[in-house]
């Protein structure tokens, strides 16, 4: 992190890890609770894949002067896989040597694990026929055009808290809390 990152943090929070290897939390309870960006950086897995598709083709017809046939079709297409691990780890108030706080804090301190996967697609389709003609003074122009979209987005995910240790992430692993959720 830059300096100025950890010029902006709460001056009652030591932000890196001390000496000893535990990371620094709030150092007065009247401060309140105040999260430890760089040992929720350090505890928290958030592995991604993202692969994207963008293309577009298209094709442009003289059927005779005066007549154009335009087309096109556009892709754009999207696949996402993410696993994420929340490691447990405490923060220590340095001056009482206490725990301060135990994360991840909406399990209560429970490893957490989830695993997700996303594919979207977005097509659009478009067919045009433009007419021109100059009747002495005078132009006329027409234009015939279809277009067609189309959509879909899949989503599917799963996960489960429980773990034995830090190293073991599989969501499989968790012994509570299973989910799973999806769509189509």
């Amino acid at each position: 992190p830059s300096i100025s990152f950890n010029l902006g943090l709460h001056p009652a929070l030591p932000s890196f890890k001390s000496p000893d290897n535990r990371w620094g939390g709030t150092q007065n309870s009247a401060s309140g609770t105040t999260n430890n960006p760089n040992a929720l950086i350090d505890n928290i897995v958030d592995d991604r894949r993202n692969r994207r598709l963008l293309g577009n083709l298209f094709f442009s017809f003289d059927i005779f002067e005066g007549l154009n046939l335009y087309g096109s079709t556009s892709i754009n297409f999207v696949n996402q896989f993410r696993k994420q691990f929340q490691k447990k780890f405490e923060t220590y108030n340095f001056r009482e040597n206490v725990v301060a706080s135990t994360y991840p804090t909406q399990t209560s301190g429970k490893r957490t694990a989830d695993v997700s996967a996303s594919e979207n697609y977005l097509i659009t389709n478009n067919l045009n026929l433009n007419y021109a003609k100059q009747l002495g003074m005078h132009n006329l122009k027409l234009l015939a055009g279809y277009e067609t979209l189309s959509y879909r987005q899949d989503n599917v995910g799963a996960g489960s808290t429980g773990f034995p240790n830090n190293n073991i992430r599989e969501v499989g692993v968790g012994s509570e809390d299973f989910r799973v959720s999806g769509n189509a």
